[in-house]
């Protein structure tokens, strides 16, 4: 009868020793892949604006936009306008597409730019 008492708390003792073991694994793998986890770019060689009938339905004279860094990069990007004889009379708007996927993913925020009247710049990351 007075080994239970010590036999049980040998047991949590494993148990507890077992559980932070792998809770510190898990903490130290997550650490070497976080960045992985958060980033996650979708890579894409050219995005044609003109083969996006959502986007150019709301903006028909959209165009593509290539930007030369001055590291030599090209960074792309699309200028989304509604009618470019007027362009300087609409506000513009830059924008950023965000974390993960590219630009082409980004319609609900091209329509409500649309729908606020206002002209994109829709600009991918370098690299």
């Amino acid at each position: 009868m007075n080994k239970l008492p010590g036999l049980a708390w040998f047991f949590c003792k494993r148990v507890l020793r077992f559980v932070l073991i792998l809770w510190v694994s898990i903490v130290v793998v997550l650490g070497f892949v976080q960045r992985k986890l958060m980033y996650q770019p979708a890579t894409a060689d050219a995005l044609p604006v003109s083969q996006h009938t959502a986007v150019t339905r709301l903006f028909p004279d959209a165009v593509d936009v290539d930007l030369e860094s001055s590291n030599g990069e090209t960074v792309r990007g699309w200028y989304l306008c509604q009618d470019r004889k007027n362009t300087g009379s609409r506000p513009i708007v830059l924008l950023f597409h965000g974390n993960a996927g590219n630009r082409a993913g980004r319609t609900v925020w091209y329509e409500l730019l649309h729908e606020l009247g206002c002209d994109v710049l829709a600009m991918d990351y370098q690299g």
